[in-house]
């Protein structure tokens, strides 16, 4: 009975968003984390039928057929399990190479490569990319093609070391963005994505808030797209300096990245470190052990290396917040 309420309560979610105060949207949150193996239950038994499906047709599947059997299974591993999701991606490349189809060359090593970045193969992600000549591939591959190169700049910008580099990663990430809007339709919830990503990097704050509030309330998106829309507005709001709305919006977030099975994601994370500096020390402490056990199962290094640079503060202070409360 509690589950089924809990499932009706998700199918509702921006009501949530609209109404809910931070505590309420928290509370959500709590139980989603309590709830996660039935959303991974679910995405595990998708992918079976997907096999299945594939497997019943046999020795009378075809190479085209093959190529969309990898593409399928590629998204769908891309944020649950890095290994099988490189596996997948490889037969992609593969397959697309035996078919001889440009377009599909471009796709799947743009594919490829967007799943390397989710790992942080960052060295093997570009040289992939710049493998690729764009120049003959369709306009959705290559909005896909600048979408991902955006990507990878912006996610180098975030860990380099140096800040000449940085200056550079973010520069090439921008033209990447105005490339890749080129090639989109101007009311696609992609374009519109992007440009609110462009409007935040810009630091014009209230026209990409304007722009997410759009497309959050008025597109029919996926979990795993309404996630991004909903980090991006915390983003903004925590930089405007509203931290009850940038934690409401990033535990909605993480909301979605349950509801999607999502083992990749990175919300929670930002949750945890939002509650830890308004002082929910016990809660946060509760959210990255549960982001540590995502990204190990997920799989990469560079995801737990994340919840690395987090996790010694939070869990030290949370030691002493239990010796206080043995002592009272």
């Amino acid at each position: 009975m509690k589950l089924q309420l809990f499932i009706l309560i998700l199918l509702f979610p921006l009501k949530g968003i609209c109404n809910d105060s931070v505590n309420e949207v928290v509370a959500r949150l709590d139980e989603a984390i309590e709830n996660r193996e039935y959303f991974v239950g679910k995405k595990l038994s998708k992918i079976n039928e997907i096999k299945e499906e594939h497997f019943k047709k046999g020795l009378n599947t075809n190479a085209s057929d093959l190529f969309e059997y990898y593409k399928i299974l590629s998204k769908e591993y891309q944020t649950f399990k890095f290994d099988s999701a490189f596996a997948y991606a490889g037969k992609l490349v593969e397959i697309a190479n035996q078919l001889n189809n440009t377009d599909k060359i471009c796709f799947a090593k743009t594919e490829f490569a967007n799943i390397l970045i989710s790992a942080g193969i960052f060295n093997e992600s570009l040289n992939t990319l710049k493998s690729i000549d764009i120049s003959v591939a369709s306009r959705p591959v290559k909005s896909f093609y600048y979408s991902v190169l955006s990507r990878g700049y912006f996610d180098m910008e975030s860990f380099s070391q140096s800040q000449q580099f940085a200056s550079i990663y973010r520069k090439n990430g921008m033209t990447c963005y105005d490339s890749a809007m080129n090639y989109m339709q101007k009311e696609s919830w992609e374009y519109l994505s992007l440009n609110a990503q462009k409007k935040l990097k810009l630091g014009e704050n209230d026209a990409a808030i304007e722009i997410l509030n759009k497309l959050i309330y008025n597109y029919p998106l996926t979990n795993d797209q309404i996630a991004i829309q909903l980090m991006s507005l915390a983003f903004t709001h925590n930089i405007l300096g509203d931290s009850e709305k940038a934690l409401k919006y990033m535990a909605e977030a993480s909301i979605a990245d349950f509801r999607g099975a999502k083992k990749e994601a990175v919300a929670l994370l930002f949750t945890a470190n939002y509650l830890f500096e308004r002082g929910d020390v016990i809660r946060a402490s509760k959210y990255i052990n549960v982001a540590l056990e995502d990204s190990r199962f997920y799989g990469s290094n560079f995801r737990l290396w994340q919840v690395s640079q987090f996790l010694p503060f939070i869990k030290s202070k949370h030691i002493v917040t239990i010796e206080k409360q043995k002592q009272q």
